[in-house]
C-alpha cells in the first residue's frame, strides 16, 4: 500500500502462466481489502516520493492525525493493488 518501489507486477494472465509452469491451475482470483491504522497510512502518504504533491498533503494530514491522537484507529480499505490467487495442483 502506497509503496514507491514495486519490483514485480502480475496480471491474471501472467499469474496463470506461472502457476501452470509450476504445475497448478488457477481456481480463482480476487482483490482483497486491508486493515491498516491511520499511522501507517499517513506515514506512507507523507513520503517524499509520492507523486502530484501527495507527499505534502500527507505530511499535513499526518501532523493533524498525530496531534489529535487518533493514529491507532484502523480502517479497512481496498486499493485494488493486492490480489489473492487460489490454485490447485494439475
Amino acid at each position: 500500500m502506497f509503496i514507491g518501489d514495486h519490483y514485480w507486477f502480475f496480471t491474471d494472465i501472467s499469474m496463470t502462466k506461472l502457476l501452470r509452469k509450476a504445475g497448478f491451475d488457477l481456481v480463482s482470483s480476487s482483490y482483497i481489502s486491508k486493515s491498516v491504522d491511520l499511522d501507517v497510512i499517513t506515514s506512507r502518504l507523507s513520503d517524499n516520493w509520492q507523486p502530484y504533491n501527495l507527499g505534502r498533503f500527507g505530511k499535513l494530514l499526518r501532523k493533524i492525525i498525530m496531534k489529535t491522537g487518533i493514529e491507532n484507529i484502523r480502517i479497512t480499505i481496498n486499493l485494488f493493488d493486492t490480489k489473492l490467487y487460489i490454485a490447485r495442483p494439475q
